[in-house]
């Protein structure tokens, strides 16, 4: 079996996809190391089947079974490589998911925070302002009964 036009065809677009697809995930520059590992392997997977398309072109219709292989094994490796990459992408939309949603219930849990710390400041100054008022008569209450003490200790001298 020859490898025919369109095969070469295949190489070539299976190369143009996978040097786009590096390029999206170079551009986007994911700092998880699952998205960097797919990047390099989309890399090295580039340079492999660009090797084939070389290789094919060299030696045109008489494609031997182990260039067919290695046509083969290259094509399972890049739909392996696409599967991990969908499947990477799914995870992250998901984790991105869950991490809005988390975000979503820590900022209803923070208002809900802040409106209770607002309210417990309002009554811890309610309750200074209650007892700075207490203090204060208390003061003058002090202030009235020693003044009386004073007023009784002078008339009772004088008997």
């Amino acid at each position: 079996m020859s490898v025919t036009f369109g095969s070469v065809g295949d190489i070539i677009s299976v190369c143009l996809l996978v040097k786009d697809l590096v390029t999206a995930l170079d551009k986007a520059r994911g700092s998880k190391a699952e998205y960097q590992a797919a990047i390099r392997d989309l890399w090295i997977l580039e340079r492999v089947l660009l090797e084939i398309e070389l290789i094919t072109k060299q030696h045109g219709s008489e494609a031997t079974p182990e260039l067919r292989s290695l046509w083969e094994t290259a094509n399972q490796a890049m739909l392996l490589v696409t599967a991990s990459i969908t499947l990477l992408d799914v995870n992250r939309k998901e984790m991105d998911d869950k991490f809005d949603e988390a975000k979503r219930i820590n900022d209803t849990a923070n208002s809900a925070q802040d409106a209770t710390l607002e309210s417990i400041k309002y009554r811890i100054e309610l309750a200074n302002q209650n007892i700075e008022a207490g203090n204060s008569v208390l003061g003058k209450f002090i202030e009235a009964l020693r003044l009386k003490w004073l007023r009784q200790l002078g008339s009772e001298l004088k008997s």
